[in-house]
């Protein structure tokens, strides 16, 4: 049961939040502001907030409400107050609904948003709470590896865990590969004949491919315990992450990578980066979903039919569904919406509420099916 918070924002939204969010019984307002710097070209936080909410208050849908509106909007016209809009930062959604209200941190890019509903306006949340929120990134060299653990926008540089080679030196001096590292080549064109040629020194066994090979299997094989099945987001020159990527066999490494000197890069820009990844990610599993749903043989558990798609989430008979992101279709002659409110949302919200996968994608991705493509359970 969710109960009545003061409407703190400095938390990131995850896919728990959005949850509960989708529990939520409105009517219910959302507002939702960008990115925002001090001495930017845009209007501060608390400024932005304060137009919509006098915005809100004018809508026909909080008029009818009479009393109920005031108890909804005054949570946000305290925050509309508050300091901590001063400062600026990643932009942020807000929640008022009956008995609750609530605030969270994101990296939304797109315009202000006011929404009046059934239901919390979340979609455009979507990727944000569903991509995962903690990943380690995996600075990958010969001479210098590095890890760090990634979570929304903050990267903290960690200590390797003891037996992980901090570099291939280490691990040619502290342990041997499992099969035979000599390396056979011909005797001349003329006889044929192959003999051993052995690796005198440290630099000519570091050069080796086998040894290279191995350095990274011991990367991989160490970091598991600490890692388990977090995404990985490699970083480094592409000829090592490619290299690496065929010596990993436990851990799970995302499938972008950040091209360049593992060295070089900051935390800040590891933070950065890994999110990016983890974004492209979730969208990678949107689309795996729409092949599913163009592959499907049994056509009767697919649905693009707004209408129809909108009665199988309230009834819980949604697996997966995925919406385009640039459409708004606004509610109309639905009794169980208020007048205005986006169907697409309606539709994400009922789904999660009902244990179903929601996906976005953008209107191109989707094609002949948009805005809305949905898997049935039955």
């Amino acid at each position: 049961m969710l109960r009545a918070t003061s409407p703190q924002i400095n938390n990131p939204l995850e896919a728990a939040n959005l949850k509960a969010l989708c529990e939520l019984t409105g009517p219910c307002i959302t507002v939702l502001l960008p990115n925002y710097r001090p001495g930017a070209a845009s209007a501060p936080e608390a400024v932005s907030l304060k137009q919509l909410i006098r915005t809100a208050a004018e809508l026909p849908a909080i008029r009818r409400m009479g009393q109920e509106a005031a108890a909804l909007l005054t949570p946000l016209s305290d925050l509309a107050a508050a300091e901590e809009l001063e400062s600026g930062g990643v932009g942020f959604a807000l929640f008022s609904a009956p008995g609750f209200t609530a605030g969270f941190r994101n990296g939304l890019q797109a315009g202000s948003k006011l929404s009046v509903g059934k239901h919390a306006f979340v979609r455009p949340l979507l990727a944000e709470a569903y991509a995962p929120s903690d990943v380690f990134a995996l600075g990958v060299s010969r001479k210098h590896l590095r890890l760090f653990r990634c979570r929304h926008s903050m990267a903290e540089e960690l200590e390797l865990p003891a037996g992980v080679p901090r570099n291939i030196t280490e691990a040619v001096d502290s342990d041997q590969p499992d099969h035979d590292l000599a390396n056979r080549s011909a005797s001349g064109t003329s006889t044929g004949s192959a003999f051993a040629v052995r690796f005198g020194t440290g630099s000519d066994r570091e050069a080796a491919p086998e040894y290279l090979h191995h350095f990274f299997a011991l990367i991989d094989r160490g970091l598991h315990p600490l890692v388990k099945n977090a995404p990985v987001f490699p970083m480094g020159v592409a000829e090592e992450i490619a290299a690496f990527r065929k010596a990993a066999r436990h851990l799970n490494l995302l499938e972008d990578y950040a091209a360049g000197s593992a060295e070089m890069f900051t935390a800040e820009e590891t933070a950065r980066k890994a999110r990016e990844a983890a974004l492209a990610e979730y969208r990678r599993r949107g689309e795996a979903v729409m092949a599913e749903f163009r592959e499907m043989p049994d056509r009767g558990r697919t649905s693009s039919m707004l209408s129809q798609v909108l009665t199988a989430a309230e009834q819980g008979r949604i697996h997966q569904v995925i919406l385009a992101e640039e459409a708004e279709i606004p509610a109309a002659h639905r009794k169980q919406l208020i007048e205005g409110e986006d169907v697409l949302n309606a539709i994400a919200v009922e789904t999660i509420r009902n244990g179903g996968d929601v996906f976005t994608l953008p209107a191109q991705a989707m094609d002949d099916v948009t805005p809305v493509a949905a898997i049935l359970r039955y």
